[in-house]
C-alpha cells in the first residue's frame, strides 16, 4: 500500500500524471512453473464435464466411474505457488521493459529513461511520471508480454478512491 501511495506525489508534480491498469487473469498469463521445470511436482486436475474433450466424454459415458485427469498447465489462483510464479514472471518481464526494482521495495520499479515509476500489487499496476512518457511505459510493459487492460487515470486502487482536487 505504501509503495502505491508513494506514486501519488510524483503524479501531482507539474508535467506529471498517473494511471492505473489491471492485468486480467494475471496468474494464467504464465504457465505453472515454466521457469522451474522438474523442481515442483506436477499438479493434476479434473476438468468440469463441459470442458472435457469429446473423446473423454465418450469414455465417461462407457464407464461413469471414469474420472480422467490432466496436468494443470496454467498457474491458477488458489494454487499454492501461483503467486510466486506470477511474481517471478512479472519481474522478469518488467526488467525486459526497462524497469528496475527500487531497492528495499519488492513491488516498486523505476524506468529511468522514461522517468516513470511503477507499483505492482499482484494484478494491479500503477504508473506515475512525465505525462507524455506514461503511454510509452504502458507500451513497454505490454511489449514485454504482460497483458493489461486499458489504463485509466488514478481512481479506485487497493480500496482507496483517488482523485485530483481541482
Amino acid at each position: 500500500m505504501t509503495a502505491a501511495k508513494a506514486l501519488d506525489g510524483p503524479a501531482l508534480l507539474p508535467g506529471c500524471s498517473g494511471e492505473q491498469a489491471d492485468a486480467p487473469s494475471a496468474y494464467t498469463q504464465r504457465e505453472l512453473g515454466a521457469e522451474t521445470h522438474g523442481v515442483f511436482p506436477t499438479t493434476w486436475v479434473t476438468l468440469p464435464y463441459e470442458q472435457l474433450p469429446q473423446a473423454w466424454k465418450d469414455r465417461k459415458a462407457k464407464d461413469p466411474k471414469s474420472d480422467p485427469v490432466c496436468p494443470l498447465r496454467l498457474s491458477l489462483y488458489g494454487h499454492p505457488m501461483a503467486g510466486v510464479f506470477w511474481e517471478r514472471y512479472c519481474q522478469a518481464r518488467l526488467k525486459e521493459a526497462g524497469f528496475v526494482p527500487v531497492p528495499g521495495w519488492e513491488c516498486l520499479f523505476v524506468h529511468w529513461d522514461l522517468q516513470c515509476m511503477l507499483s505492482v500489487y499482484v494484478d494491479d499496476f500503477k504508473v506515475a511520471g512525465i505525462t507524455e512518457n506514461i503511454p510509452k511505459a504502458w507500451d513497454a510493459i505490454r511489449a514485454s508480454g504482460i497483458q493489461l487492460d486499458e489504463p485509466v487515470p488514478f481512481a479506485h486502487y487497493l480500496r482507496c478512491n483517488q482523485h485530483t482536487i481541482k
